[in-house]
């Protein structure tokens, strides 16, 4: 169904909603987890707690965002989310699978060791990190992080090591990124016109919802969804941009 520049739907508001109130979603996760477990002593769990959530974060950032973490050009900004565009007229950059799972890791080099640093680790211990590095794997119902992060703890005189820590996000990425792939294909064998028909009938015989919004005269947000967590709804979004005359 098509919406009209400004009509958002519930599906956008919550993945806008989801995307300004991640950060502060993310540091309530940990204060609550550290009220519960700060006196076990189990630091590892500690930093296992930030690989888990910040893997878990890496998954819905780069759905919202067409598979990535620094959006390259052309991309549009959309109630403060950028969106690259995947079919500009006459031509497209769709990203390879591979591509996504490097700008996963990027994520996670980038937000792993704030997520450390924000916990009381830093405040009963000496810390000291070093380079994250690692691999993400995107299967059809979920995402593995292997992560490599020496992490040296120290206190009085004691040093505790830590370094490879493995993630498994039960989220169906892998699909979304199939069904966005077919689109694609079918956009390049129609390149002005919209494939409305093809992802109505894909939506419905793989069980999966979509919204389509019109931007502009020329551009149309494309969103795959996923319900798999009611309270957090999985989202993979793109634009397509047409040559229509306005």
């Amino acid at each position: 169904m098509l919406k009209k520049r400004g009509q958002i739907t519930a599906f956008i508001i919550i993945g806008v909603i989801i995307a300004i109130i991640s950060v502060i979603i993310f540091f309530i996760r940990i204060n609550n987890y550290e009220e519960n477990n700060i006196q076990s002593g189990e630091i590892y769990e500690r930093i296992q707690f930030c690989i888990d959530s910040v893997a878990m974060d890496s998954v819905y950032f780069t759905g919202l965002h067409g598979g990535y973490y620094n959006i390259p050009d052309p991309k549009e900004n959309y109630s403060y989310i950028e969106v690259p565009i995947y079919w500009n007229v006459n031509s497209g950059n769709f990203p390879t699978k591979e591509k996504i799972e490097t700008e996963m890791m990027k994520y996670i080099s980038d937000m792993l060791p704030k997520c450390i640093n924000s916990t009381s680790l830093k405040e009963e211990y000496n810390i000291t990190l070093t380079e994250v590095s690692g691999s993400v794997n995107i299967n059809e119902n979920n995402v593995i992080f292997n992560i490599n992060y020496p992490i040296s703890i120290e206190k009085s005189g004691s040093i505790n090591k830590f370094q490879n820590f493995n993630s498994k996000i039960n989220m169906d990425f892998g699909k979304k990124y199939e069904f966005a792939r077919m689109i694609f294909e079918q956009q390049n064998k129609n390149k002005n016109s919209l494939p409305m028909g093809f992802i109505t009938n894909l939506a419905y015989e793989n069980d999966f919802k979509f919204e389509i919004i019109n931007l502009n005269s020329n551009e149309v947000l494309i969103t795959l969804i996923s319900n798999q967590d009611e309270n957090r709804p999985f989202i993979y979004a793109f634009i397509n941009k047409y040559g229509w005359k306005e």
